[in-house]
């Protein structure tokens, strides 16, 4: 319960709704509160399943957040924001296969740089209100996915409270250097790869 209370405290503006049952599965299993995993673990995207006894109709915003970015002590980034799928249904969250809705950011999986040290890749599941229409409002509030701030946002947007969390840990290896090529993104100094630091003397 320490680690959920640290992780609730580092998002600004949170709002506590937390109930039912919330899982995140990627192909080797449920993910489990805290857990670490290698990068390519959640290279792609995870399914997620959600039930409460008081959720017919609803429907409910996913976010996926790195809290760490680019490292847990400077944090100058928090949050880098790595997926985000809106107007999800409460029936497609119960069969907990694939989410549907509308994706308003695609899906990133670890992208921690170099010498960084583990981060915290958190998902929130929020409630959206009967006639909340949140995609548009969100692509642009995490336009750059850094430097961004989930709970802000999804209040800004109209969506309700966090009914659902969980994260699991992960840091570099070489794998992210692809990445980061994809992203067309260079970590500042001091958290570059041998082969960046290479490709950019």
């Amino acid at each position: 319960m320490a680690a959920l209370a640290s992780v609730i405290a580092d998002f600004e503006g949170f709002n506590d709704g937390i109930c039912g049952k919330f899982s995140v599965t990627y192909e080797k299993g449920t993910v489990l509160a805290g857990e670490v995993n290698v990068p390519k673990a959640t290279c792609v995207a995870p399914r997620i399943a959600y039930t409460n006894d008081d959720n017919e109709g609803k429907k409910y915003t996913l976010i996926k957040a790195d809290l760490d970015a680019p490292d847990r002590a400077g944090h100058a980034y928090r949050e880098f924001i790595h997926w985000v799928v809106t107007d999800i249904t409460a029936e497609s969250l119960a069969a907990g296969g694939g989410l549907g809705g509308k994706t308003a950011l695609d899906y990133l999986g670890v992208g921690a740089p170099c010498n960084s040290g583990l981060h915290r890749y958190v998902f929130l599941l929020f409630e959206q209100p009967e006639g909340c229409d949140p995609a548009a409002s969100l692509r642009t509030s995490f336009e750059g996915r850094g430097g961004k701030k989930s709970c802000i946002a999804g209040a800004t947007a109209g969506l309700g409270a966090v009914v659902g969390i969980t994260w699991y840990e992960s840091e570099w290896d070489e794998s992210i250097d692809a990445v980061h090529e994809a992203m067309g993104w260079l970590p500042p100094e001091g958290f570059r790869s041998p082969k960046q630091l290479a490709a950019n003397p």
